[in-house]
């Protein structure tokens, strides 16, 4: 019963555990699940929409270093 209330996250941490593989789209989407990575690629995906729109390279350049540092920061916490 309890596992019908868990996170995928969750769910896929305990199939780990158990010895299953993931596929290339679930290890990516596990190493970017944290809040702090979500709080910066928001705001990137803005930045970089808006820069596209309006051919303004400090928007873009903007949204690349935020979708980097949530990168970085995803990285480095493992």
């Amino acid at each position: 019963m309890i596992i019908l209330f868990m996170s995928w996250v969750e769910k896929r941490e305990m199939a780990i555990k158990k010895g299953k593989h993931l596929n290339w789209v679930e290890r990516r989407a596990l190493e970017h699940a944290n809040p702090i990575s979500l709080l910066l690629l928001i705001p990137a995906i803005m930045f970089l929409l808006t820069g596209i729109w309006e051919h303004d390279w400090n928007y873009i350049i903007s949204g690349i270093i935020l979708v980097l540092g949530g990168h970085i920061y995803s990285g480095l916490k493992k």
